[in-house]
């Protein structure tokens, strides 16, 4: 059953790399560790920094990016899109570290792809779903996550959303370190 979910699996890879849907940033690596023979993504994001509608229950909104980048950022660009920003929904700053939900031949090779990630250092890895499907889901630990813009009111003064942009390119830039890492070493996996 393995071959039959890996090879579904590769097809939809396929049709979201045809419609721009894959992080360019990884997809040559994305492309290699779906050449390893015990395992296959099934989804992938190598992280980014959003400014995110939100209700006032911090539920995201329909269409809620209001800014995405899966790069750094400015803080001149933050700055321009929180000035003009003029809706009734809240905006908050986020950077979401990488994921990847991995499939795997068989529970030996989710035993295996969990020791690798915590010898890379790698915390937060974990079986999402066992049953005919072994998927392992594997993310960093790169987060930061603050309300700027409350009921039309920006709550904070531009030197902090400077500190914000800083800080963000910074834990981005780790995140993206520790994914390259994880990927130029997954050859390793092959048994």
């Amino acid at each position: 059953m393995f071959e039959v979910y890996k090879e579904n699996a590769m097809k939809d890879y396929a049709l979201a790399k045809k419609k721009v849907l894959v992080d360019l940033d990884i997809l040559k690596e994305l492309d290699k560790f779906n050449k390893l023979t015990d395992y296959y993504t099934t989804s992938s994001c190598s992280g980014r920094i959003l400014l995110l509608r939100v209700n006032e229950k911090g539920e995201k909104m329909p269409e809620a990016f209001y800014y995405k980048t899966h790069d750094k950022t400015t803080t001149k660009e933050i700055l321009k899109l929180v000035d003009n920003y003029d809706e009734k929904y809240d905006l908050w700053f986020k950077v979401e570290p990488f994921i990847l939900h991995i499939g795997c031949r068989d529970i030996e090779g989710a035993r295996t792809l969990l020791q690798f990630c915590k010898d890379l250092g790698i915390k937060r890895a974990g079986i999402n779903a066992f049953s005919k499907r072994i998927i392992v889901e594997v993310i960093g630990t790169q987060y930061l996550d603050t309300p700027i813009v409350k009921a039309g009111e920006k709550l904070v003064s531009d030197d902090y959303i400077s500190i914000l942009v800083k800080t963000a390119n910074v834990k981005l830039a780790k995140n993206k370190g520790i994914l390259h890492d994880f990927f130029r070493k997954s050859k390793a996996l092959n048994r």
